[in-house]
């Protein structure tokens, strides 16, 4: 495995954080569209992923010039209509393309694709479902971490995505305990009744200041979700404690009682003492495992298999 190339959205911020941090010796990471404004770039967007018109290249970034270089090829799950692939074939028949989901709950690889590309998810359970090969949810190993003053003990940013009544009752719960918290939820095709309950969407910047400067982050996993979101690998990184609805963690390497309180499991009762008790550390081989260059060396792996 030589030349590796990824591809994912860069619509927003948070995309684009991931973007400038997905970059080894031989792996580039691109965002699918070339540089454009948020109009046009919403223009391209429609044009190649929602309508699927002629002549979808012309959209695409400055990648597409050297698609020979590369032996590899993983495009994220937030994909440019599949087109994209057809067109990477062309260019370059003899790579191997690969579909992350980073996501679960996504549309899985259409049939005329499926020997073309593979599907590869941190989700087990749609792995199993559709097929797909397993591979770690990441971070990354460079994140910087800053010594913060502590301004909340629990910390929630994130799409509605139906989670808002959940996100009310754990409010609830740190009202009756006294626990202080900051709950940022972001309004999305799922949300209902009065918009003034919802956030205006943060800059990953700051939200890494907020996690740095909280105890613990929530994490409200979608039903049926078996694997790790984005707030589960920031806890890690950042040795926060996290409070989360996912029963299965417990048999995750990196599971504590200490670090992590199951609600619906655990006693709401112990939940300010298990805030304020301190962390305990997680031994650095289990923070490497699901680091960005261990999840670009699970592919590595399977492919010499």
């Amino acid at each position: 495995m030589s030349e590796i190339l990824i591809l994912k959205s860069d619509f927003d911020d948070y995309e684009k954080f991931y973007i400038d941090h997905m970059q080894m010796d031989n792996v580039k990471t691109f965002g699918y569209l070339r540089t454009l404004n948020r109009f046009f770039k919403a223009i391209g967007i429609i044009w190649t992923k929602y309508f699927q018109l002629p002549l979808a290249s012309i959209w695409y970034g400055k990648w597409k010039k050297k698609l020979g270089q590369y032996s590899t090829i993983i495009l994220f799950d937030r994909i440019l209509g599949w087109k994209i692939v057809d067109y990477i074939k062309k260019k370059n028949p003899k790579c191997r393309i690969i579909i992350w989901y980073w996501n679960s709950g996504k549309p899985p690889i259409p049939s005329k694709y499926q020997g073309i590309c593979e599907g590869w998810s941190f989700d087990e359970k749609e792995c199993q479902k559709f097929g797909y090969k397993y591979n770690i949810q990441f971070s990354f190993r460079d994140l910087k971490r800053v010594e913060m003053p502590i301004k909340q003990d629990c910390f929630f940013v994130g799409m509605d995505k139906g989670r808002y009544p959940i996100l009310s009752k754990i409010q609830q719960i740190f009202d009756k305990y006294d626990i202080s918290s900051k709950i940022c939820v972001i309004k999305d095709k799922s949300s209902v009744g009065n918009k003034k309950v919802y956030c205006a969407p943060l800059n990953y910047c700051d939200v890494l200041n907020e996690v740095q400067s909280s105890k613990c982050i929530i994490d409200i996993t979608k039903n049926g979700q078996c694997g790790e979101t984005l707030r589960v690998l920031e806890a890690i990184f950042f040795e926060k404690k996290l409070i989360t609805t996912d029963k299965n963690i417990v048999t995750k390497p990196y599971y504590k009682k200490n670090n992590i309180f199951i609600l619906g499991i655990d006693n709401e009762i112990e939940l300010k003492k298990f805030i304020d008790s301190p962390y305990d550390r997680l031994d650095n081989t289990i923070i490497q495992n699901y680091s960005f260059e261990k999840w670009i060396e699970n592919f590595k792996v399977n492919d010499e298999r």
